[in-house]
């Protein structure tokens, strides 16, 4: 009783250390493998005297009694068999410093499931499954107005369509080239504010949904292909560093679940990974 007791005490602090995780499912999950050994200890304890009343106390086997010669095996190689262990993990723990966690979002899921299926066919033929949302904020009034900074957001947007990565992208020059199905941007400003006035006019304004009021900070609309960790990383990076090279110093901001579903898994798994490798030492102390 007393080493069942002391076995399931010992695991139940260790895991309760993933308590001090910063992301709700693993203290979470600390929590409830903490309660749940101690929960299967006393079910066990209380449990099994009342089975053993109902039901014949079992025989002694015959193989139980060469337990004997496996602690001498032990006693024996004891040096050699501590230095393997350890070796192992510290192997082990050398080897979990370099995972690398890059799976696809949805490629958990089975190969047959309808939700990877569409998701897949979307990405490839539909103009992208993971939306990106950048936001160019260049802390100037008006900045949006301009007819030149128009025309470099639209060569730059240009150049992002080039990227295979990059399914489709929508930016505010899209409209304003829209209306008289135009190739360039106008070459004045009171062509920019024209068309801003006609949309002003529309049912559905759009302008508001990709540029703030005073036309400082602008929204590029991105939908990715479901890339891997790292791949998704890159792109992104090389996003953020054409934008900077088009326009000095403004401020490039990232959302949408190409900018956070990644790395939230990645932390999730880091965590939990570790965290669960604290637990066991921390139980074989």
């Amino acid at each position: 009783t007393v080493p069942h007791l002391l076995t399931a005490l010992t695991t139940s602090v260790g895991f309760s250390t993933l308590l001090t995780a910063k992301v709700p499912m693993i203290s979470s999950y600390g929590l409830t493998v903490s309660l749940g050994v101690l929960v299967g200890c006393l079910g066990t304890l209380i449990l099994l005297p009342n089975l053993m009343i109902i039901f014949p106390i079992p025989k002694t086997k015959k193989w139980s009694l060469g337990i004997s010669s496996y602690a001498q095996f032990i006693i024996k190689n004891h040096k050699s068999l501590t230095t393997g262990i350890v070796t192992v993990c510290f192997g082990f723990l050398l080897i979990g410093t370099q995972l690398n966690w890059t799976a696809l979002l949805f490629n958990d899921l089975p190969k047959n499931n309808e939700s990877r299926k569409t998701t897949e066919f979307i990405s490839e033929n539909l103009g992208g499954a993971i939306p990106l949302e950048v936001m160019i904020d260049t802390n100037n009034k008006n900045y949006w107005k301009s007819h030149k900074n128009l025309k470099t957001l639209d060569t730059l947007v240009l150049s992002l369509r080039a990227n295979p990565s990059i399914k489709s992208i929508v930016s505010i020059t899209d409209f304003i080239k829209a209306p008289q199905e135009l190739k360039n941007i106008p070459h004045s400003d009171a062509g920019i504010s024209e068309s801003y006035f006609m949309y002003s006019m529309a049912d559905v304004n759009p302008i508001p949904h990709f540029a703030n009021k005073n036309f400082s900070a602008s929204r590029l609309h991105i939908k990715l292909a479901d890339l891997p960790d790292n791949k998704m990383g890159l792109v992104i990076s090389n996003i953020k560093s054409t934008i900077h090279k088009n326009f000095k110093n403004v401020d490039v901001k990232f959302g949408g679940l190409a900018a956070t579903a990644h790395p939230l898994n990645r932390e999730i798994s880091k965590t939990m990974m570790y965290g669960f490798f604290q637990a066991l030492f921390l139980v074989f102390i």
